[in-house]
């Protein structure tokens, strides 16, 4: 696993869930690992990715507080900002406590100049709508609307890979 995946695991075994919804299947390395230790659904909206869920993370298919935790890494760049409320309400909609989410946080080093760029420095086929601190999107702004439906128990870039930013949440009572 690369260091970003190990760390997310690294968190959720801090927050000691039972049950694990993981949004974003990825190469699945990371959802082997919780599989491996959880009660673990996973959802992506690529059915080729082979999770256990076909959806898309702004309407899933479960009941609210369905799970103990919610791991959202590195999915919420490939929607459009003004779907990331929504997004957000959905994920604390369906976890009872925690959640965990990864976005990438853009930096003077790696600032894109354009769209293409992005998509060639990601590796990866689907765009990025927008990062922390790119396109009209400030930290301050993602921080805001998160601490909206959740407690920032914390809040950090990767030393390892700084482009990551990851936001350990707890649900605020209803």
């Amino acid at each position: 696993m690369n260091p970003s995946h190990e760390k997310q695991v690294e968190e959720i075994k801090k927050l000691k869930p039972k049950k694990v919804l993981e949004i974003g299947v990825g190469n699945g390395d990371v959802s082997k690992n919780l599989k491996a230790r959880y009660s673990t659904v996973t959802l992506d909206i690529d059915k080729k990715l082979n999770p256990d869920i076909v959806s898309d993370v702004r309407g899933m298919p479960f009941e609210e507080n369905s799970f103990d935790l919610v791991l959202c890494a590195e999915v919420l760049e490939h929607i459009p900002f003004k779907h990331f409320r929504k997004a957000i309400s959905e994920i604390c909609r369906v976890t009872r406590k925690y959640a965990v989410i990864t976005l990438p946080r853009t930096s003077s080093a790696t600032k894109p100049i354009t769209k293409n760029l992005i998509l060639k420095r990601i590796g990866y086929p689907l765009p990025h709508y927008w990062e922390i601190d790119w396109l009209g999107t400030p930290y301050s702004k993602v921080k805001r609307i998160i601490s909206e439906r959740f407690e920032v128990l914390d809040d950090y870039r990767f030393k390892q890979k700084p482009n990551h930013h990851f936001f350990i949440l707890s649900k605020l009572p209803e």
